[in-house]
């Protein structure tokens, strides 16, 4: 017989079992993990999306209060002048209510073009796209609202004038975002920042954007620099991203103010996530321990009963060398070992009781064998003594004659 190295029926079985509950939990503990990433991550796009709904509101607020400023002092006097004179009948009523203006409407400057694109007159600090802003208007003939950033960002309604069915020229009215940053701060408990376009003489490869304003400014802009490193302005458009930064994280995205402004201004929004990312990794990393506590006591208990059942198998190879050897009583003692675990009459009992009548045939066999070679040893030897006595009869027959 081969010497072959000895593993035992229950410990390939156990391998097996602990292999497979391994690979299980395995598969397991990933199919939770990508699922509640990804839900996060769900959870975090309807997040931005509703800051940014928030924050849209609060821009065109300001746009509507701008618009409402026209509707309500400047449209009537429009109605009221002729093409030739409503030039000077709005700069005299600019004039006479500026301060006012300013204290009541919140308004920081207001420009007037005519239709040659010429300044007629500023109020307030001129913007450095004010004329492109106009000649846009004076092109659509449409109210046009933008944002613009210099040493402040300003949301802008720029309107066309038209008096006797004629366009007479342009007049911008504008105002800080300072209080609706503020107010969208307040509301949503997050950092919003307005992306401006660089100038082409300034434009980089990779970003041609600048930080013009952003609430909490210290944290922020150095945050927005690593922003720059490692992602584009594309990728943000389309997706949000998280970063870590002094032991915090933060989830951001970028949105588009107006989609059809030839001055495209960007929002960012900065949320702090860090208290998020903990209880999901708290939450996973309890998945992941109970996963195990239980695997491990589901193995033990697999393993417990398996071994326990494996020893009647294991009882029973041992006896067989007992029979191969014709000791046949002790062949029955040894499988008469009980087990505790025992549930029913299965298959291993029909092996223990088909062995333990074969015992009895074999017995029976090597006694009918044995009696067998007696009673043939027997009848050899009167064989042999008739053959010695015919065998001397014939020796002696000649003497006798």
């Amino acid at each position: 017989m081969l010497n072959r190295k000895y593993i035992g029926l229950k410990w390939k079985f156990t391998l097996v079992i602990v292999s497979v509950l391994i690979v299980l939990q395995i598969l397991l503990t990933y199919l939770i993990y990508t699922d509640t990433t990804r839900n996060f991550n769900l959870h975090r796009e309807e997040a931005q999306h509703h800051y940014n709904h928030i924050a849209k509101a609060l821009l065109n607020k300001s746009a509507l209060i701008l618009e409402q400023l026209a509707e309500t002092v400047l449209s009537p006097t429009i109605k009221t002048q002729t093409s030739a004179t409503v030039k000077d009948q709005i700069i005299n009523i600019l004039d006479e209510n500026w301060e006012n203006w300013q204290y009541i409407w919140d308004l920081t400057f207001t420009d007037f073009y005519n239709t040659d694109r010429q300044l007629l007159r500023v109020w307030g600090v001129p913007l450095k796209y004010a004329e492109k802003r106009h000649f846009q208007v004076l092109q659509q003939e449409q109210p046009l609202h933008s944002i613009e950033c210099s040493e402040q960002c300003y949301s802008i309604v720029t309107i066309p004038i038209i008096a006797d069915f004629n366009l007479t020229g342009t007049l911008s009215l504008g105002k800080t975002l300072a209080d609706s940053i503020i107010e969208y701060q307040n509301a949503t408990d997050t950092d919003i920042g307005i992306l401006t376009p660089l100038e082409k003489q300034r434009v980089d490869t990779s970003w041609s954007y600048s930080l013009s304003a952003v609430t909490n400014y210290d944290l922020n802009h150095n945050l927005f620099e690593k922003i720059k490193q490692r992602f584009s302005v594309d990728d943000l458009l389309n997706n949000s991203r998280n970063i870590s930064y002094q032991s915090h994280d933060y989830n951001f995205k970028i949105f588009p103010v107006e989609r059809n402004n030839d001055y495209q201004a960007l929002i960012i929004i900065v949320d702090d996530v860090t208290q998020q990312l903990e209880e999901l990794y708290s939450y996973l990393t309890k998945i992941v321990i109970s996963g195990l506590l239980s695997m491990i006591v589901t193995m033990l208990i697999l393993v417990l009963l398996m071994q326990k059942s494996l020893k009647r198998i294991h009882n029973l190879s041992n006896a067989l060398p007992l029979l191969a050897e014709h000791r046949f009583p002790i062949f029955r003692v040894a499988l008469q070992t009980k087990s505790l675990f025992k549930f029913g009459y299965d298959e291993i009992d029909k092996l223990q009781t088909t062995s333990y009548e074969l015992s009895y045939q074999l017995e029976e066999l090597e006694k009918n064998a044995l009696e067998n070679n007696l009673l043939l040893n027997h009848k050899s030897q009167e064989l042999k003594a008739e053959r010695d006595f015919s065998q001397k009869l014939v020796e002696t027959a000649p003497i006798i004659i």
